[in-house]
């Protein structure tokens, strides 16, 4: 398993290493909203710093993407900041975060973690 799930105090931490798949990506995804108090989280980092391959098509995250658009209509307004300087890697983010379509889902990339805290921190 390429990845981590950290339940922080107000939110949660994905932390990638290694090779990822959609498969892979769907089910940390999964998990996240399945976490007990998921409707009372803040914020969501995806951090892919470390990862070597990126193997996900656009496809694949429109499938997400329509996923978490159900999710948050559950939620209050919730920060998923996305952790990488990889331009293949936040290329197929772009797609993701295109397709949001929630008002109650606020998506940005960050090269480093430090910024993504600051970011869902405010």
């Amino acid at each position: 398993m390429p990845y981590q799930i950290i339940d922080e105090e107000s939110g949660l931490l994905f932390r990638w290493s290694g090779d990822v798949t959609f498969k892979e990506i769907d089910v940390a995804n999964r998990k996240g909203w399945e976490r007990p108090g998921w409707n009372k989280h803040q914020y969501q980092i995806w951090d892919f710093e470390n990862v070597e391959t990126f193997d996900i098509d656009e496809r694949d995250f429109l499938t997400i993407a329509s996923m978490d658009n159900v999710h948050t209509r559950l939620t209050k307004l919730i920060k998923v900041a996305f952790v990488t300087d990889n331009e293949h890697i936040k290329k197929k983010l772009e797609v993701y975060m295109g397709d949001v379509e929630s008002k109650k889902l606020e998506t940005r990339i960050f090269a480093d973690e430090a910024d993504a805290r600051k970011w869902v921190s405010v």
